[in-house]
């Protein structure tokens, strides 16, 4: 079995799921300054946390476009929702 492309934390491991990962990136876009805060809130505490999880969504998206048309629309429907809204 292949190792994963980060450490088996549990903040990483829960943002494998697209609705949580959808969700962290509307939260972003709808208050980005607060990113740091929203990050954090979602267990993403270091730049390498961040980078490893960001580049594991990349290599899913670029394998599979319908996942990255889903993710946005999740996105969107994240953004039209709650806008300004904090972390689960």
């Amino acid at each position: 079995m292949a190792d994963l492309p980060f450490d088996d934390s549990a903040a990483e491991i829960r943002l494998l799921n697209l609705d949580r990962y959808a969700a962290l990136a509307a939260q972003l876009r709808t208050a980005p300054a607060n990113a740091e805060q929203i990050l954090t809130a979602h267990g993403l505490t270091t730049p390498e946390q961040r980078q490893r999880v960001h580049a594991l969504w990349k290599l899913r998206f670029e394998a599979n476009p319908a996942l990255r048309e889903k993710f946005d629309r999740l996105v969107e429907e994240g953004c039209a929702v709650s806008p300004g809204a904090g972390p689960p």
